[in-house]
């Protein structure tokens, strides 16, 4: 929850084969993350539009800045 409000995905899934520095192509709405230089695509659970909209707003507070009924 700490990141979600910091504004920082929070994605669980199997590292396995994914080395430092790879570049990782994460889908929040559908869950994908994919590594193309790798070949590996896996599956994650996808996060809700609300979670989104708070990491797409870049955080809890600013959202709420921008979204006063929420609160």
């Amino acid at each position: 929850r700490n990141c979600i409000n910091n504004g920082l995905p929070a994605v669980e899934c199997s590292v396995t084969g994914i080395a430092e520095n790879d570049e990782i192509d994460l889908d929040l709405a559908t869950g994908r993350v994919a590594v193309a230089a790798r070949g590996i695509v896996r599956e994650a659970p996808p996060l809700p539009a609300e979670v989104r909209a708070i990491l797409g707003a870049g955080g809890l507070i600013p959202f709420l800045k921008a979204h006063p009924e929420w609160a």
